[in-house]
């Protein structure tokens, strides 16, 4: 199934992006005092790295959401196809085959989904899913016409239903909000933080984050649990800039873990500095991932 999307232009104005998917047992990692989660510690002579020399990258499907039925009371996510633009030219740079769908209904999303999880993945090195929407609690995000279940998603690539892809790594990034609270900024203590003011910021709303069952899953959110994600209507969300900026600069140098550390901290860094609610000027962001993987991730180029 090909589902395609046009076009649209952007206006200079940071949104939220709704809340995020409740999950548990454990929560997501967001670097610096909050502590990331690790599944391995990488490091030292004996790191093992999974096996990335297969005969092709894998498939990395892109769920881009910027318009809802009007019965859902969705704001228009503007900026977010300037997201799906950047990830689709990083996870091609990657060597991935990017499959990018626009403002898919329900029923489309989990068909796109259940024919990946079908999909032979014996010859790919990894699978990667990002989805840029709105979310809602109790670990859901926004389809066109309604709520998709982050878990059913999640359980699809479980190895029981998709055994061509057990033992390898299977990555989410997901770009919503996760709460209705914004982060407030803090005085660091041991050294300088350089911060990146936003001019015309807005929202993306969420629901609290799920996770799946097995090993070998690693996801990212745009923001911790409870609160907002903000989105620039010109640039795009503050996660995938960074995501974008660090997948290019050491996507095929460092380990994921890594680099999402990285994301975190640049994005940490910045601040509302202009939006249409005042309420919100000044206000942070910081991003957090959960990593169920058993070893180090690298892209090296392939020969």
């Amino acid at each position: 199934m090909e589902f395609k999307g046009g076009k649209a232009k952007g206006d200079n104005k940071t949104t939220i992006d709704a809340r995020w998917p409740g999950f548990s047992p454990f929560s997501a990692g967001t670097g610096s005092e909050h502590g990331a989660y690790y599944a391995h510690t990488f490091s030292g002579a004996n790191k093992s790295t999974y096996k990335m020399d297969h005969v092709e990258r894998g498939l990395a499907i892109i769920f881009n959401h910027e318009r809802f039925h009007p019965t859902l009371r969705r704001k228009r996510r503007v900026g977010t196809r300037r997201d799906a633009d950047k990830l689709e030219r990083r996870f091609q740079e990657l060597g991935f085959v990017v499959q990018r769908y626009e403002d898919l209904s329900s029923i489309q999303v989990n068909e796109v989904i259940s024919e990946a999880s079908n999909v032979d993945h014996e010859d790919n090195d990894a699978f990667v899913c990002v989805i840029l929407s709105h979310g809602e609690d109790g670990g859901y995000i926004y389809s066109y016409d309604g709520l998709v279940s982050l878990q059913q998603l999640f359980d699809k690539f479980r190895g029981d239903v998709c055994p061509s892809l057990v033992g390898k790594p299977k990555l989410f990034f997901i770009e919503a909000g996760r709460g209705g609270d914004y982060e407030y900024g803090v005085t660091e203590v041991d050294g300088q933080s350089e911060e990146i003011c936003e001019s015309m910021c807005e929202v993306d709303s969420g629901t609290r984050p799920t996770i799946p069952a097995g090993s070998d899953f690693f996801i990212a959110y745009s923001t911790a649990e409870g609160f907002y994600s903000h989105r620039n209507a010109f640039t795009g969300s503050w996660f995938v800039q960074e995501l974008s900026y660090v997948l290019e600069k050491y996507g095929e140098t460092s380990e994921i873990c890594e680099m999402m550390t990285i994301v975190n901290r640049r994005v940490s860094q910045r601040e509302v500095e202009l939006t249409d609610s005042e309420g919100i000027i000044g206000r942070k962001q910081m991003p957090c991932y959960l990593s169920m993987l058993s070893k180090g991730l690298y892209f090296k180029e392939k020969n």
